[in-house]
């Protein structure tokens, strides 16, 4: 009988071969349909924060992978010792505080005359109104390049600055008050701030075939606040540019993107890596996107295939890798067993998370799908041992 038994199970190993490879290629492309979907609408992300630290740190540090950023490449601009007061005059009558646009339109008349700069970047929210006004109207008006925030209100409402300017979404979304990813469009197809940036600064760029967009990602921090404090790249004040005069100014300027925003006080965002300030997020969203983080192209399909199509297979196959796992648990002892393969998978997807957002700096919401891998490890092997039995009696 148990010779028997032996033989029909090696039949029935034969046969499960084929299909099992058809339905591991099958089920591989569903997860991945499946991963993509919930990329764009899963609120809560399992795990996020530990993989978006270790992931920057492995990646930044120990691997010390990425490019060095020139350091001259960048002129952040600090407006915070440089605001004003104003007082509304309707309810709730308090005072608003707001940068000095008389200084700001100077320092932008001053970048117009040479036109040098590559990019004029204003991380401020012009939602209030004051006496100089017209005059930041005036220098903004055929100023070149240049670009301002836009936000969405609580009502999903795109509210655009009071001046007549060009603008993007500089909307910073959180999770419980944590910054993770960062969506390139809103849900309306309103494009952010740095997506406009690195269009207009890219447009000879051809894109590659058979890619995917990313409208949202885990942001690498290229450049940090560590950075800016220890002065490795060049931060001024902007009342101490105005004093310099037009000549400092347009030298400091040459050849640079120019980050304009609060460096020093209130615009301060709760990261994975620590507090970052507001407009360096907006820079570092722009270098992920010249660095292609946001797209998916055909080898990062290929190795996400790889993986589901190996986990596919150790769950459907009957004697996965899981099952020598247990050979030395007692078969009575079903929750230790069933921890034990858990751990197992969940190691796995763990695992492939960590190697994915380290390589191609894409985080995947594949934990949860520990769960998924159990139940059809549990359907393909109880089905096995059925029609093992059914066989048998025949």
């Amino acid at each position: 009988m148990a010779t028997l038994m032996k033989r029909l199970l090696k039949k029935l190993l034969a046969r499960k071969t084929k299909w099992c490879l058809g339905l591991s290629t099958a089920n591989s492309l569903l997860l991945i349909l499946f991963t993509f979907l919930i990329q764009n609408v899963m609120i809560f992300q399992p795990k996020a924060e530990g993989i978006g630290t270790w992931g920057n740190v492995i990646k930044n540090i120990i691997l010390n992978s990425e490019k060095e950023i020139d350091s001259h490449r960048f002129l952040f601009v600090n407006t915070s010792s440089s605001n004003t007061i104003i007082q509304n005059e309707q309810p709730p009558f308090d005072n608003s505080v707001i940068v000095n646009r008389e200084m700001l339109a100077s320092f932008l008349n001053d970048l117009k005359e040479t036109q040098n700069y590559k990019y004029v970047i204003a991380d401020i929210i012009f939602e209030d109104q004051s006496d100089a006004d017209s005059l930041l109207q005036k220098a903004i008006d055929s100023l070149p390049r240049f670009i301002t925030c836009s936000y969405t209100n609580n009502s999903d409402e795109v509210i655009k600055p009071i001046f007549n300017a060009n603008c993007g979404l500089c909307d910073i979304e959180t999770i419980n008050g944590t910054f993770l990813k960062y969506n390139l469009k809103s849900d309306n197809g309103v494009a952010s701030l740095p997506l406009k940036v690195y269009n207009e600064l890219n447009q000879n760029v051809s894109k590659k075939r058979m890619s995917i967009e990313l409208n949202s990602f885990i942001l690498n921090f290229r450049i940090t606040k560590h950075d800016i404090n220890s002065s490795k790249y060049t931060l001024t004040d902007l009342c101490s540019l105005v004093f310099l005069g037009k000549d400092a100014i347009q030298d400091l300027a040459k050849d640079r993107i120019i980050v304009i925003g609060d460096f020093k006080e209130h615009d301060n965002v709760s990261t994975t890596v620590g507090e970052i300030q507001g407009p360096l997020i907006l820079t570092n969203v722009i270098l992920a996107l010249e660095n292609k983080d946001h797209i998916f192209t055909t080898f990062k399909f290929f190795v996400l295939f790889l993986g589901f199509f190996l986990l596919s297979c150790i769950a459907i196959y009957p004697t996965d890798i899981f099952q020598r796992m247990l050979d030395n648990i007692d078969e009575k002892r079903v929750i230790v067993r069933y921890l034990v393969k858990s751990a197992g998978i969940g190691a796995i997807l763990l695992l492939c998370s960590i190697l994915y957002y380290v390589v191609f700096n894409i985080y995947l919401n594949i934990i949860y799908l520990g769960g998924y891998f159990l139940l059809l490890d549990s359907i393909a092997n109880n089905f096995t041992e059925i029609k093992a039995k059914i066989l048998f009696l025949k």
